[in-house]
């Protein structure tokens, strides 16, 4: 007769590895190869963030702080980013976004949501050695539904990247991207541990 003990080390010992080991082979072998492209980002980081008004050449003095959470999901085939303000500021930011490769587009596509419900797309790839997605215009009727996105193009640039550092800079242009001035600026430092 099988007892239940037996009928539970059968399943340690055969398919908890089994399913481990499936679990590693799917994020090792995904069919999303192009995702590894944000590998760069994954892990956890602390940002310090600096901002610049609109038509001003000086960086405000006061930065600010928070942690972000960047991991991969659905084997390998996009990343989710969780931003957590560690300060409690009024005015700051956070949210979460998640990135993958369109195929279809060929190009990478960052869906950007933040704790007062505004939604952002952003689209692009590799130029050179940077990352750059662009803001895709909220549109109705073909018609930009925000003001500024008629005659301001934005995007978002991860630069410097190295493997415990990373900058990441909002930029805008007004003359069709010839060129770009940058409103907000993050340093990327990964946490260690």
């Amino acid at each position: 007769m099988v007892t239940n003990k037996f009928i539970s080390f059968c399943f340690v010992l055969f398919c908890i590895p089994t399913i481990l080991l499936a679990q590693t082979t799917s994020e090792e072998h995904s069919n999303c190869k192009e995702a590894n492209a944000f590998d760069f980002w994954l892990g956890d980081w602390t940002i310090q963030a600096r901002e610049r008004p609109p038509g001003s050449q000086d960086w405000q003095k006061n930065t600010t702080w928070i942690q972000t959470h960047v991991r991969s999901v659905l084997a390998g085939c996009a990343i989710i980013e969780e931003s957590i303000d560690q300060k409690g500021s009024d005015t700051l930011i956070v949210g979460m976004s998640m990135t993958s490769f369109n195929s279809t587009l060929g190009k990478y596509q960052q869906l950007w949501v933040d704790q007062n419900g505004f939604t952002w797309e952003y689209v692009g790839n590799w130029e050179g050695e940077q990352m750059v997605l662009y803001l895709e215009p909220a549109t109705a009727n073909g018609e930009a539904t925000v003001p500024f996105q008629k005659t301001t193009l934005i995007r978002m640039v991860f630069r410097e990247i190295s493997d415990d550092r990373l900058v990441w800079s909002y930029e805008y242009s007004v003359d069709e991207g010839e060129s770009w001035t940058s409103t907000n600026e993050a340093v990327y430092t990964r946490i260690k541990g």
